[in-house]
């Protein structure tokens, strides 16, 4: 079951949320995708996950004394709660 707490969002059974958001592609992008069978939202997401890991792993390894958030549970300092 999916309830819609207003336009923008989605709560899911599992209790995540989404949020709705608009990108601009270029005509031809969209419709290769379209034609293709992609499903854009699922690639998007997926490619995100990978790019803040990938950012991460670099930020990690550039800067060893900084924490990595993920791995403490501590993400005060990207606004989430602890």
């Amino acid at each position: 079951m999916i309830s819609y707490d207003n336009m923008a969002t989605q709560t899911r059974t599992t209790g995540q949320i989404y949020e709705a958001t608009c990108i601009h592609l270029p005509v031809e992008l969209k419709q290769q995708a379209k034609c293709a069978g992609i499903n854009m939202t699922a690639t998007l997401r997926e490619a995100l996950k990978e790019k803040l890991q990938t950012d991460n792993n670099t930020e990690n390894k550039n800067n060893p004394a900084q924490p990595n958030h993920e791995q403490t549970g501590n993400t005060a300092s990207h606004g989430g709660a602890v």
